[in-house]
């Protein structure tokens, strides 16, 4: 709906029943004033202008694709926001302080992000149980903070070919227990250490890190990265 520009709503207008909204392919959409006390799904996708939202108290899922960076600056407080997907953004790095303030987010999945470097130094996610960095091509650096994840569990990086290291601090996840790496052929070397709470870990197609392998080549203790790279390869 290109010529949709706002969907305008006074104090009287309150959608109480309203759970799940999805907004597409509205080119030229700006802003939603009405109150949606009980939203619990937002789907945004292809609306490059949409800059303001209402307050959304309950909101607990929020999927955005190929909007702009207004949206970022813009964003109310989403204190109930357990879930976030973002795909499609056409930003090199995502805003500074774009995802403080989501207290209760437990799953994160950043895909398709063709033109993203870089993930933000700020974040404050210490309660993340679920990472996902998917088919972002530019990608060249996961955020140190990563080692102040202590609640992460399960951590999926594919299809990030320009990757070619990963943060020390991965020791200090202290709850991560699935660790997935695929389609990452710029990657040269595992972290020193392993979170010992891992249970799960899988290396695939990762071309230099096996060539490193086998060469002896690979950082920190080198019978430890090998027998796991032993059982990681299928």
């Amino acid at each position: 709906m290109p010529s949709l520009h706002q969907w305008h709503g006074d104090d009287r207008c309150v959608l109480n029943s309203l759970r799940e909204l999805i907004i597409k392919d509205c080119s030229n959409f700006q802003k939603i004033s009405h109150r949606m006390p009980y939203l619990e799904k937002l789907v945004i996708k292809g609306s490059p202008k949409l800059a303001i939202l209402p307050v959304l108290p309950n909101l607990n899922s929020l999927t955005v694709s190929r909007n702009g960076r207004l949206f970022w600056q813009l964003l109310p407080p989403l204190t109930s926001l357990f879930s976030l997907r973002l795909k499609g953004l056409g930003e090199a790095y995502l805003h500074q302080g774009s995802l403080r303030g989501l207290n209760s987010l437990q799953r994160l999945e950043i895909v398709s992000c063709y033109e993203l470097i870089k993930l933000p130094e700020d974040w404050q996610h210490t309660n993340l149980v679920y990472l996902g960095v998917k088919h972002c091509p530019k990608l060249r650096f996961l955020p140190d903070e990563l080692g102040k994840f202590g609640a992460l569990q399960d951590l999926e990086i594919q299809r990030c070919p320009s990757l070619s290291s990963l943060p020390e601090q991965f020791g200090f996840m202290k709850s991560l227990e699935r660790l997935e790496i695929s389609d990452c052929p710029s990657l040269l070397a595992m972290p020193s250490s392993l979170p010992t709470s891992l249970h799960v870990l899988s290396i695939n197609n990762c071309r230099w890190l096996k060539e490193r392998c086998k060469e002896g080549k690979m950082t920190g203790p080198r019978s430890k990265t090998s027998s796991l790279f032993g059982l990681m390869e299928t």
